[in-house]
């Protein structure tokens, strides 16, 4: 294999990395350093003059845990921390050397795992059904109150960015499968099915619902719309295993590193 090739791809990897964490950290402190909006003293006389009858949900209980935009960008950013922490391990630059150390092995498994069950099925559908339900109408999953508290640049940072800097990573850098396919399946149905009951319980204790679109159906069609966005998440993720295959043949996975090849 061409070494300057290799390191070329390693630069190429922090630097996504690098990326991804300050956007999303920064998007973390954003909004952590704004719990209501950045917008929110210069426009709330404004708003409160307008029909709205329901408060503000991400302001209300629950702040912006509610959304599983949240979820995606805390599971992201801390994967992405781990991928930062990982390129630190001089076995990550030495082509030749193996990992020894256990407790590195145990970093490489924690990142690879969580990207192929939980940040590329999640981040890409995050990605997906916002930009196709704001396309058909954007009351159904945000609101006016949203849009004149928040800039755009943090709804880019936490949908925009997000499928690029993934494919760029499953495309760069190498993620190893270490447990079987029905166990990052089980991972990713666990953590839909916590955030399908946690919508569940914000609307039937609260009166809370995380989406416009949720309001306005009966319960019968919310428990089948869970379930439709649960197999669309199954899907994605084995779209994201067929994009990693097709990517990583045998022969270029032989070619990346020699502490994979155990």
């Amino acid at each position: 294999m061409n070494i300057k090739l290799w390191y070329t791809w390693r630069v190429v990897s922090v630097l996504i990395h690098l990326i991804a964490v300050g956007c999303y950290g920064f998007a973390l402190l954003f909004q952590l350093s704004h719990p209501k909006g950045y917008y929110w003293q210069t426009n709330d006389n404004e708003l409160a003059l307008t029909n709205t009858t329901l408060l503000p949900g991400e302001y209300t209980f629950g702040w912006k845990l509610k959304y599983l935009t949240i979820w995606n960008l805390i599971i992201n950013f801390i994967v992405f921390l781990f991928c930062l922490i990982c390129d630190c391990f001089k076995s990550n630059y030495m082509f030749d050397e193996p990992m020894k150390s256990p407790s590195i092995e145990w970093m490489y498994k924690i990142r690879d795992t969580l990207f192929h069950s939980l940040v590329f099925p999640l981040g890409t559908f995050v990605f997906v059904m916002f930009f196709l339900l704001i396309s058909i109408k954007g009351k159904l999953i945000s609101d006016q109150i949203f849009h004149r508290r928040n800039p755009v640049f943090l709804s880019h940072l936490t949908h925009t960015i997000i499928f690029p800097l993934l494919l760029s990573e499953i495309l760069i850098t190498y993620h190893k499968k270490w447990v079987k396919k029905l166990i990052e399946i089980a991972i990713l149905m666990t953590t839909v099915l916590l955030y399908s009951i946690w919508c569940l319980y914000l609307g039937l204790i609260h009166d809370l619902w995380p989406y416009g679109i949720l309001r306005h159906m009966s319960w019968i069609l919310r428990i089948i719309f869970m379930i439709i966005c649960a197999v669309i998440a199954i899907v994605v993720y084995f779209v994201g295993v067929f994009i990693h295959m097709y990517s990583w043949p045998t022969k270029r996975i032989k070619q990346w590193h020699t502490s994979y090849d155990n």
